[in-house]
């Protein structure tokens, strides 16, 4: 730890040195500069501004006034997200109850927004809500887990983005706009510290390069925070981070008609990964071995549970404690990189020409031990992903700028290749135990420990897309867009034997079923085909549609918007990554879309210090997609893992936010989220633990779904030392209701098996800082969930236990930063 300081300390210097020559170099002032993002403000500490300030998006791909919009947008300035310390995506959940953050099984990020989301484990699974930064899509959410540093804002737009942003954002985006190089030069340098020896330091330099050319090199390292600790062993400890984050960025003024930006980000993760927490046994294979001919007799009788040594530990009643295996480290191996280009020609007056092109590759090498126990049970998951895009659209006005009007195209092209070896060690989730040899007869065979999946995927995305708005008045106006999609997905997947055991066993089964007979050693290919040989389930998916949108906006008086809007999105259809036995495990899902309906409201009043946003939606699903099971449809394995279809499912809800300045220098803020969530029609699913008897989910709410979920906000803000300095003091407080992890909770729990139940819960931030007027200092120290609340945010089956996954506890630290 000391020595992962001493570097990063190294960093902060080594950009104070940055700042310094150029400052006598060029001899420029180092006063603030508020186009870097950094420390602009809604309200801006310590100004005692009283009027609500305006906040600038690119929602539609052009520049203008969130509150001119008619869409549902959480927008958010980087100084603010700095204040709150918000440092990735999931903490977009503090700043918005209609978004969620959670995680798969496996670590891949799941966000949802107003309920329309998706889990799966899966590398290469698109998601219902995509995140951009700068127009750059992340093809998957596991490639923008580090995009949260150095920004000048955030958006997070609600409801179906699919004309604009493209498919697989039926629950809407999160842009992300980075902060620019600036033509003044400027730099900073920063450092947090918390009770758990977390650090962070970051810091940029920006300023012209030539009179064309201005820069910007912005870097964010964070290490150390353990704060989970084993119950068997209470000095080994887990949550240390151990990331680094770099980004640069050239802007070339060619000329008055020609802007180019260039960007190279890259990140490398090794962190700790977070141990799930035990909620209750349940094996997934609960009875008694067999006492057959064929079965080893000293077994028989006896439980599963029992042969592998399988034994409850202690349940855990507080979020620090937590059981892995002992002499193991689930950590993360992770490294990004991406290359990516923006070119804006401005043909006439009128119209403009961009052209975006990006470049990303994402490698991952994780170990994951998610039992809650001592057990040796692990998954290693190895991945890379490789993504090209490019677009270009030619955007403008027409008719005295009665009309604004863009039209383009784009094209991606990503493959991905994803491999979990996972060591079922002592777990009972085999259920060939002691199979007798094929050929002999007293020998018996060991039970298998280990089982690969494979999966590699080739996806290419064409679209074409318009959008127009046409000012009918000064007070009204109608909206429309339209895109058209074509996906070609080639996905190639099988599991295999690893140690020789595992294909031995199985070769048994294929002789009693009546199978073809199959090769028999490690490497042996263990997925079974429909002509019932065994081999790699090679498939494709080709799927179009149409996403469009239209919608009406009157101003019906100065400060005053309302607008309705119908929309479609599509979330492509996709190949999940599973131990598969039979093929119909790693068949695709197809694409699911929904339709929605909204009406909203945007009002500021009373001298602009009051500003009210409200809306009502209902969303019609068509073909969900989720997590489930289905029947073998050889009879040989019972229910297997599988990704299916719900036709037909909907949401209805509403959501309220206010903002109000009611003295000088103070600013409050409220927002509340209601959704009602169910599946329409009668499905039969299955229940988490994958029992065989089918269940109705006719009726059920989605899962990670909160019906109700709120936030609060306030920060007051003074002068002191002779106004050389503004003072503020600040809170947040969001709630997050309850939820349930999977669908058929409710039938688990009839069956005695453990809840999955997400409970609800409230956080508490507090904050104060102290900022220089000269804009050189800030400092500040603040606590993050202070009542020390015992939550969660996930509970899955996993093997032959119920986990959960718990939320970091009370955190209190102190930053300063300085700017040159």
């Amino acid at each position: 730890m000391y020595r992962r300081i001493k570097m990063c300390a190294a960093l902060c210097v080594l950009s104070a040195e940055l700042a310094v020559i150029p400052m006598v170099a060029l001899g420029q002032a180092t006063g603030p500069s508020n186009s870097s993002g950094q420390t602009a403000n809604v309200s801006g500490p310590g100004t005692g501004a009283v009027e609500l300030g305006e906040i600038i998006v690119t929602a539609q791909k052009r520049q203008q006034s969130a509150n001119n919009v008619g869409m549902a947008i959480t927008a958010v300035s980087g100084a603010q997200l700095l204040q709150q310390r918000i440092t990735d995506v999931s903490g977009l959940s503090k700043l918005d109850p209609s978004f969620v953050a959670s995680q798969s099984f496996y670590g891949t990020p799941v966000y949802t927004i107003r309920g329309v989301g998706y889990n799966d484990y899966s590398l290469a699974a698109s998601p219902t809500v995509s995140v951009y930064s700068d127009e750059v899509p992340y093809p998957y959410l596991a490639l923008a887990k580090a995009v949260s540093f150095d920004l000048e804002r955030v958006e997070v737009l609600k409801g179906p983005q699919g004309t604009l942003f493209g498919q697989n954002a039926t629950g809407g985006a999160v842009n992300y706009i980075d902060a620019k190089p600036s033509s003044d030069f400027s730099a900073e340098a920063g450092m947090s510290y918390t009770n758990r020896e977390a650090a962070n330091f970051h810091g940029f330099v920006s300023g012209p390069i030539t009179s064309t050319l201005n820069g910007r090199l912005a870097f964010d390292v964070n290490e150390g925070g353990a704060w989970q600790k084993s119950f068997s062993r209470p000095r080994d400890k887990l949550g240390d981070q151990d990331q680094q984050r770099l980004r640069g960025i050239l802007d070339w003024e060619a000329s008055d008609r020609l802007n180019v930006s260039l960007t190279a980000v890259g990140w490398i993760d090794h962190s700790d990964i977070l141990a799930t927490q035990q909620i209750g046994l349940a094996t997934i294979n609960p009875g008694r071995y067999p006492n057959t001919p064929i079965a080893d007799p000293r077994l028989a009788g006896r439980t599963y549970a029992d042969i592998v040594g399988l034994t409850a530990t202690p349940f855990p009643t507080s979020d620090t404690q937590a059981e892995w295996a002992p002499n193991s480290y689930p950590r993360m191996d992770e490294h990004y990189y991406q290359f990516s280009g923006r070119a804006g020609y401005k043909l006439s007056d009128a119209v403009l020409l961009t052209v975006l092109g990006s470049y990303q590759r994402y490698d991952q090498a994780d170990l994951y031990y998610n039992t809650g126990t001592t057990t040796v049970q692990s998954n290693f998951t190895t991945g890379r992903v490789k993504s090209g895009y490019t677009e270009a659209r030619l955007s403008g006005q027409a008719f005295g700028d009665r009309l604004e009007w863009l039209t383009g195209a784009d094209y991606a092209n990503v493959t991905t290749s994803e491999q979990q070896l996972t060591h079922v060690g002592t777990t009972a989730t085999f259920a060939l135990i002691r199979l007798p040899v094929l050929f002999g007869g007293t020998k018996y065979l060991d039970p298998f420990q280990y089982v690969r999946n494979t999966s590699s995927n080739k996806n290419e995305n064409e679209a074409v897309f318009g959008n127009l708005e046409y000012h009918v008045t000064p007070d009204v106006s109608v909206h429309g867009g339209i895109r058209y999609t074509s996906t070609h997905l080639d996905n190639a997947a099988a599991s295999y034997d690893v140690d020789g055991l595992l294909s031995a066993g199985l070769a048994y089964v294929h002789i009693a079923s009546g199978l073809p007979p199959q090769p028999v050693g490690p490497g042996s290919i263990v997925t079974i085909l429909p002509d019932g040989t065994d081999g790699v389930v090679y498939d494709s998916l080709h799927e179009h549609n149409v996403s469009w949108r239209v919608g009406a906006d009157w101003k019906p008086m100065p400060g005053h918007l309302i607008y309705a809007t119908v929309s479609k999105g599509y979330k492509s259809g996709t190949f999940p990554t599973l131990p598969a036995s039979v093929y119909v495990q790693v068949l695709p899902v197809k694409q699911e879309s929904v339709l929605a309906y909204e009406v909203g409201v945007k009002s500021r009043f009373d001298d602009n210090r009051v500003e009210l946003n409200g809306a009502v939606f209902y969303y019609d699903y068509r073909n969900k997609q989720l997590n489930s099971s289905v029947p073998d449809p050889l009879g040989i394995f019972g229910v297997l893992n599988a990704l299916v279809n719900i036709p037909k499912s909907a949401e209805k809800g509403a959501e309220l936010s206010l903002k109000y300045n009611p003295v000088q220098g103070v600013t409050l803020s409220a927002s509340g989220t209601y959704i009602h969530s169910e599946v329409k029609d009668d499905f039969a699913g299955y229940n988490p633990y994958s029992t065989s008897a089918t269940i109705n989910l006719k009726g059920e709410p989605f899962p990670n779904t909160p019906k109700w979920s709120a936030r609060a906000g306030g920060q007051y803000d003074w002068s002191v030392l002779g106004d050389r300095y503004g003072a503020y003091v600040g809170f947040d407080v969001s709630y997050v209701g309850r939820t349930q992890g999977q669908f058929g909770n409710q039938s688990a729990v009839a069956q005695g098996f453990p809840s999955l139940e997400i409970k609800p819960y409230t956080l508490l931030d507090l904050r104060a800082g102290l900022d220089s007027r000269d804009g050189h200092w800030r400092f500040q120290v603040f606590g993050q969930n202070v009542t020390n609340t015992y939550y969660w945010t996930q509970a899955v089956h996993a093997y032959d236990t119920a986990v959960r996954f718990a939320g970091l506890p009370v955190t209190v630290g102190a930053s300063v930063d300085h700017r040159f």
